[in-house]
């Protein structure tokens, strides 16, 4: 499913699976999605992909089995995990092939203090390797859930905080 070319798009409760490609591409400039309850699984590559200056909101997601990462932030992108109003609508974002989040190029992953998940991915290496993967020239921001997340086993680079 693509979100491309300043769309906008709301998705809640849908089952996005394999696909030859990303289960889901917000990008093209401007885009924005907001994504509730869905399944997002075993999809060729990332299970989403937010790139070129777009936006994601995540909350009470399954992001699961995908041959790529489980959520790509590219290119002046934010996404934002889960929220502050409701605790209890994290993300579960496991057993992907590469990291569960990947942020790189002037792009903001924000983890907002919810109870998301991101654990036991990189499958290709046996699980050894980083579930939220930030460049050290990027930034994650964990809405002060940092110790959250690393309590929940959760391999963390680079610069969050």
């Amino acid at each position: 499913m693509d979100v491309v070319r300043f769309s906008q798009a709301t998705l809640e409760g849908d089952v996005i699976q394999f696909n030859s490609g990303d289960g889901l591409d917000v990008a093209d400039g401007a885009s924005e999605a907001s994504v509730t309850g869905a399944k997002i699984q075993y999809n060729a590559n990332d299970g989403i992909f937010v790139g070129l200056n777009s936006t994601l909101r995540a909350n009470g997601n399954q992001i699961v089995g995908n041959g790529g990462n489980g959520v790509s932030v590219f290119n002046s992108s934010v996404a934002r995990f889960g929220t502050a109003r409701n605790p209890a609508n994290g993300n579960i974002i496991t057993n992907n092939v590469g990291p569960g989040v990947v942020v790189r190029d002037v792009s903001f992953a924000v983890f907002a203090p919810s109870r998301n998940m991101v654990t036991s991915n990189n499958i290709r290496t046996g699980g050894v390797g980083v579930d939220v993967d930030c460049a050290p020239q990027f930034f994650c921001h964990s809405g002060g859930q940092l110790e959250q997340l690393r309590r929940r086993h959760n391999k963390l680079r680079g610069t969050v905080a």
